[in-house]
């Protein structure tokens, strides 16, 4: 039968059934009017039913449970919450918040993760009535999903890596770090409203930044992923219980804990003046029993994995997702640089001071840092 500019509301009978026989079957192949099964189907829109839910709570207890569709939200500033549906593989959730709040979307369980977010972690939607759209990638014993927002397909993302040292080349007296502060950096000075304004211009030649050419094509950027690759051991991943620190790197538990990897941004204030925030996505510490946890299957801490160097041993490495971070202007009004994102390792504190390590320690890390541009 040719059904050929015909509504299927328009047909009558068996024309498009699922099973061999109309009715309401539930199960079955579709078919035409001849009974034949359809193998293709060509469908130029799918319109999904769209239902208006209102938010409830702020943790993954909520009740305000999606459907597969589109869901708009109302929420309030105590009661921000909502939860996707339990996990079906290729199932596809929209969400517009049509609040006056950022909501908190939450996966089905505990068990389930949104965006690379640990288990059980939620994911923002801030409240500016855009669709935001979920998909299941993954199910059904645990249930993962990718996020759409609405600027995906303007952005680019790029991932850049940086290999650092901290050897006691650079120190404060307790701390050993890789590189001078971003705070030494130089600035361009110009006179808009008859008062000069200072922009951050590059870093000295000493410190370690993240650069790209989309800093300066872009105008916006933010930080979506970090993944620390170090060179503290993972263990031989046995039920070996002397994989402990004084083993694995000859330094003590405690000075094991000292181990540290972050990103500083920084920018020029108004008033001349350098800012960086000295903590931002910090990545410390490190696991002084690794290979036992494996061993005992026992979860590791959040973002806690490892990576075979060029030795063929194991190494620790951690990650770090931040996919909501909040988006930075790139330039100034002036088309001046003002924002960089500077690694940063090293080992040390007042308690257990670089001093004290053993003579000739190294602690190296190779920073990987995915952003997003747009």
């Amino acid at each position: 039968m040719n059904l050929t500019n015909t509504q299927i509301e328009d047909t009558y009978g068996n024309v498009l059934t699922i099973g061999t026989s109309a009715g309401s079957p539930t199960t079955g192949t579709l078919q035409n009017g001849a009974g034949e099964d359809i193998t293709s189907l060509t469908v130029k829109s799918i319109k999904y039913a769209q239902s208006s839910v209102t938010a409830n709570g702020t943790t993954i207890s909520s009740t305000a449970l999606l459907g597969y569709g589109v869901s708009v939200i109302s929420a309030t500033s105590t009661n921000y919450a909502v939860r996707l549906p339990e996990p079906s593989l290729g199932g596809i959730v929209g969400i517009v918040n049509n609040s006056s709040v950022s909501i908190r979307v939450f996966p089905y369980d505990s068990d389930d993760s949104i965006n690379l977010l640990a288990d059980g972690v939620y994911y923002e939607i801030p409240a500016d009535g855009a669709l935001y759209t979920f998909t299941c990638t993954k199910n059904p014993s645990v249930g993962n999903w990718s996020v759409s927002t609405p600027t995906q397909n303007q952005t680019v993302t790029k991932t850049v890596s940086i290999s650092l040292t901290a050897d006691g080349t650079h120190t404060d007296g307790s701390e050993s770090h890789s590189a001078a502060d971003l705070l030494n950096a130089t600035k361009t000075t110009y006179y808009p409203a008859g008062s000069p304004y200072y922009v951050l211009d590059a870093p000295s030649s000493t410190v370690d930044y993240f650069d790209t050419a989309e800093f300066n094509t872009k105008n916006e950027v933010r930080l979506i992923k970090i993944v620390v690759k170090s060179n503290v051991p993972a263990g031989d991943l046995t039920g070996n219980t002397n994989q402990i620190s004084s083993t694995l790197m000859n330094i003590t538990n405690n000075q094991l804990a000292q181990l540290f990897g972050y990103i500083r941004k920084g920018t020029m204030s108004a008033d001349g003046s350098s800012t960086f925030t000295s903590n931002l996505y910090n990545t410390q510490r490190y696991v002084n029993a690794y290979s036992n946890y494996i061993h005992t299957s026992t979860a590791l801490p959040v973002g806690y994995s490892h990576y075979m160097g060029s030795d063929g041993s194991l190494y620790q490495q951690i990650t770090v997702d931040t996919p909501n971070n909040n988006w930075d202007e790139i330039n100034d009004d002036n088309g001046n640089r003002r924002i960089y994102y500077s690694p940063y390792i090293g080992y040390g504190n007042s308690s257990y001071p670089e001093s004290g390590y053993p003579s000739g320690f190294e602690f190296t890390a190779e920073i990987v840092a995915t952003f997003e541009f747009k």
